[in-house]
Protein backbone atom coordinates (compact mmCIF):
# COMPACT_ATOMS: atom_id res chain seq x y z
CA UNK A 1 0.00 0.00 0.00
CA UNK A 2 1.35 3.27 -0.68
CA UNK A 3 2.51 6.18 1.74
CA UNK A 4 0.83 8.38 2.97
CA UNK A 5 -2.04 5.44 3.51
CA UNK A 6 0.66 2.87 4.58
CA UNK A 7 1.73 4.67 7.81
CA UNK A 8 -1.73 5.72 8.85
CA UNK A 9 -3.47 4.21 11.08
CA UNK A 10 -6.81 6.18 11.29
CA UNK A 11 -6.77 4.84 7.41
CA UNK A 12 -6.82 1.57 8.29
CA UNK A 13 -8.96 1.95 11.65
CA UNK A 14 -11.94 3.51 9.09
CA UNK A 15 -11.29 0.39 6.70
CA UNK A 16 -11.67 -2.07 9.58
CA UNK A 17 -14.81 -0.24 10.91
CA UNK A 18 -16.39 0.13 7.99
CA UNK A 19 -16.59 -3.54 7.24
CA UNK A 20 -16.84 -4.44 10.93
CA UNK A 21 -20.18 -2.23 10.10
CA UNK A 22 -21.36 -4.06 7.22
CA UNK A 23 -21.31 -7.64 9.08
CA UNK A 24 -22.72 -6.04 11.92
CA UNK A 25 -25.78 -4.81 9.46
CA UNK A 26 -25.91 -8.00 8.03
CA UNK A 27 -25.94 -10.09 11.42
CA UNK A 28 -28.57 -7.23 12.94
CA UNK A 29 -30.57 -8.15 9.70
CA UNK A 30 -30.94 -12.17 10.12
CA UNK A 31 -31.89 -11.34 13.73
CA UNK A 32 -34.04 -9.18 13.24
CA UNK A 33 -35.76 -11.72 10.78
CA UNK A 34 -35.17 -15.00 13.35
CA UNK A 35 -36.42 -12.85 16.05
CA UNK A 36 -38.86 -10.09 15.45
CA UNK A 37 -38.21 -6.70 15.60
CA UNK A 38 -36.78 -6.29 18.97
CA UNK A 39 -33.76 -7.59 17.30
CA UNK A 40 -33.63 -4.63 14.61
CA UNK A 41 -31.45 -2.93 18.03
CA UNK A 42 -28.67 -4.73 16.82
CA UNK A 43 -28.71 -2.29 13.93
CA UNK A 44 -26.85 0.53 16.89
CA UNK A 45 -24.39 -1.90 16.79
CA UNK A 46 -23.44 -1.41 13.12
CA UNK A 47 -24.26 2.22 12.95
CA UNK A 48 -22.21 2.90 15.64
CA UNK A 49 -19.15 1.75 13.85
CA UNK A 50 -20.29 3.32 10.85
CA UNK A 51 -20.04 6.61 12.63
CA UNK A 52 -16.48 5.71 13.99
CA UNK A 53 -15.65 4.54 10.61
CA UNK A 54 -16.30 8.09 9.13
CA UNK A 55 -14.76 9.77 11.89
CA UNK A 56 -11.56 8.63 11.55
CA UNK A 57 -11.66 8.42 7.86
CA UNK A 58 -12.40 12.21 7.75
CA UNK A 59 -9.52 12.68 9.96
CA UNK A 60 -7.30 10.79 7.45
CA UNK A 61 -8.25 12.39 4.73
CA UNK A 62 -7.27 15.78 6.02
CA UNK A 63 -3.91 14.44 6.51
CA UNK A 64 -3.38 12.49 3.04
CA UNK A 65 -4.51 15.21 1.02
CA UNK A 66 -1.61 17.23 1.90
CA UNK A 67 0.73 14.29 0.27
CA UNK A 68 -0.98 15.13 -3.68
CA UNK A 69 -1.25 17.91 -5.70
CA UNK A 70 -4.31 17.81 -6.74
CA UNK A 71 -7.45 16.31 -5.40
CA UNK A 72 -8.08 14.24 -8.52
CA UNK A 73 -4.73 12.48 -7.50
CA UNK A 74 -5.78 11.60 -3.78
CA UNK A 75 -8.91 9.75 -4.72
CA UNK A 76 -7.35 7.87 -7.28
CA UNK A 77 -4.41 6.85 -4.92
CA UNK A 78 -6.89 6.73 -2.24
CA UNK A 79 -9.49 4.19 -3.98
CA UNK A 80 -6.35 2.00 -5.08
CA UNK A 81 -5.15 1.85 -1.23
CA UNK A 82 -8.79 0.89 -0.02
CA UNK A 83 -8.64 -1.91 -2.72
CA UNK A 84 -4.61 -2.95 -1.68
CA UNK A 85 -6.11 -3.48 1.83
CA UNK A 86 -9.37 -4.96 1.41
CA UNK A 87 -7.60 -7.63 -1.36
CA UNK A 88 -4.78 -8.57 1.08
CA UNK A 89 -7.68 -8.99 3.83
CA UNK A 90 -8.82 -12.07 1.57
CA UNK A 91 -5.58 -13.04 0.48
CA UNK A 92 -3.27 -15.25 3.04
CA UNK A 93 0.78 -15.02 2.24
CA UNK A 94 2.36 -18.23 1.89
CA UNK A 95 5.60 -18.90 3.33
CA UNK A 96 7.35 -20.60 1.38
Amino acid sequence: MPAPFADDPDFRHSIAASVGGLLLALIATGLTLAFGPLAALGYLAAAASLAWAALVGRRSSVRSQRSFATRTEWKLAERQAVAAMLASAFVRRRAH
